[in-house]
């Protein structure tokens, strides 16, 4: 499967690391470099996933998760945020603030196609069942 994929993070090396490898898999990548850039970024592009960092210079991951779920355009849109610090609290206020899944740095090439495949996944299926329309049943009418 084939997507979209943002990458807020304001650490370059990471940010080209992170999308060779998901460019290996065929995805398309974008980058942003702060929490500003990506939702501009993510309200031209429309992007199917979104990893964002925690821990940001020019701001916080929390507030462009939220940002991101506030939007119309992003709001189905699954967020992954990423983080060096991990904790429960982390995790927690990450869930808080909209986002979808969690991963602590460094992880292993294959924790983050999961995650990423289990996003697309979850997104691929909810996208599914919304073109579905369901007629409620009504009374029957008998003559």
């Amino acid at each position: 499967m084939t997507a979209t994929i943002l990458i807020i993070d304001d650490d370059e090396l990471f940010s080209n690391t992170v999308s060779f490898v998901l460019e290996q898999s065929e995805h398309e990548v974008l980058t942003a470099s702060s929490g500003v850039e990506g939702l501009e970024l993510a309200r031209e592009r429309r992007p199917d996933l979104v990893l964002c960092d925690v821990h940001m210079r020019n701001g916080h991951g929390y507030a462009t998760a939220q940002a991101l779920r506030e939007r119309p355009e992003t709001k189905g849109v699954p967020i992954v945020m990423m983080t060096g610090n991990a904790s429960p609290f982390g995790e927690s206020r990450s869930r808080i603030s909209g986002a979808d899944y969690y991963l602590a740095k460094p992880f292993a090439v294959d924790e983050l196609m999961d995650v990423v495949r289990q996003a697309l996944t979850a997104k691929q299926s909810e996208a599914q069942r919304s073109h579905h329309v369901i007629f409620p049943s009504g009374p029957s009418r008998v003559s």
